[in-house]
């Protein structure tokens, strides 16, 4: 059968994802204004919730139906309470700060399980475990299931679905996925550059595929089930390639900054052959200690185009995947639009 996709939004520039149903509306992140917004299916009405996020990503409800967030910001798991207030529930796996978390699930004993890129943490009381996660683009891109042991702690993993490559490019793994009544897995994955492109999967619990369903936007972020019978698919398309805050790059002239963290007095490793390669793809390249306000421990790199064409998608990626391998902390890109 034919999915009928329906746009309720116009693109709001940037990523947006964490979708959640609460019963009577859908919940969903706009991460790079740090809110979080609501939209009335009754009313069909869009609305501010939160704001002042710090760059929360996934969303999860517990049993007692209080909201939780990956807060990538805050490199932390925090709860959001009715009074406005945000409670850090966690920070730190074994006495190591978090990573960026993104993505997380409570099950019903109140355990929350997150992805921590490139980490993967469990917090309970009783016990936590690490997994490996392996997120970088060019290593595995799979759909594995663990199973839970009464004790807590996790078996040995199970390959569902394996994502490969082609002569273009890796194909674009699972960003988001949530679960229909019968156990099966709707997962949003796939992209222009590489494999069958933007889809929208539905896999059984051992992994074989059922259905696809191309997805109307480059890159399909996350899904969550709503609506009065929870028979509705609301699906979440990310602004551009992961943490890059882009539209659609064909749209972008000028010039884009990439904030790169780092530890105070340190410069990260790897700036010098980065503005090599830029330079090499006529990109001139501008390093600048100036940030926002609230990315005081960033340090700007600007990127310009020195043509009137787009800055080639391909430029975009390696930066940003560059700056990820040689910073080891976190990066993302912000668009300047001329």
């Amino acid at each position: 059968m034919e999915w009928r996709f329906e746009l309720i939004e116009r693109p709001y520039g940037g990523v947006t994802e964490g979708p959640i149903w609460d019963g009577e509306a859908v919940y969903f992140t706009h991460i790079p204004t740090s809110r979080i917004v609501r939209y009335d299916l009754v009313n069909e009405g869009i609305s501010e919730w939160r704001r002042g996020t710090n760059r929360t990503n996934g969303l999860a409800h517990d049993t007692q139906g209080r909201l939780y967030g990956c807060c990538s910001g805050g490199r932390s798991i925090v709860r959001f309470e009715p009074d406005g207030s945000t409670t850090t529930v966690a920070d730190r796996v074994d006495g190591r700060k978090l990573n960026t978390p993104n993505d997380l699930a409570i099950d019903h004993q109140g355990r929350i399980w997150f992805t921590n890129p490139w980490n993967v943490g469990n917090i309970d009381p009783a016990e936590v475990e690490e997994l490996d996660n392996r997120a970088d683009i060019g290593l595995d891109r799979e759909l594995r299931a663990y199973p839970i042991n009464d004790d807590g702690s996790l078996g040995p993993y199970n390959t569902l679905h394996t994502f490969g490559k082609d002569r273009d490019a890796v194909h674009r793994g699972i960003d988001g996925m949530c679960f229909d009544v019968d156990g099966n897995i709707i997962a949003t994955a796939g992209w222009p550059d590489g494999g069958p492109g933007p889809m929208i999967y539905v896999f059984s619990p051992t992994g074989r595929v059922l259905e696809t369903h191309r997805v109307p936007a480059r890159m399909p972020t996350n899904c969550c089930f709503g609506g009065p019978d929870r028979t509705t698919l609301r699906q979440l398309r990310e602004g551009g390639g992961r943490g890059t805050g882009i539209d659609h790059v064909e749209e972008l002239f000028g010039s884009i900054e990439l904030y790169i963290y780092q530890t105070p007095n340190t410069r990260p490793k790897g700036y010098s052959n980065l503005k090599l390669y830029l330079e090499a793809q006529e990109c001139e390249v501008i390093f600048t200690a100036e940030a926002p306000p609230e990315l005081s421990k960033y340090e700007t790199m600007r990127i310009t185009h020195k043509r009137t064409e787009p800055i080639p998608m391909a430029v975009i990626k390696r930066a940003h995947s560059w700056a990820h391998q040689r910073n080891y902390l976190h990066s993302f890109f912000k668009p300047m639009y001329r």
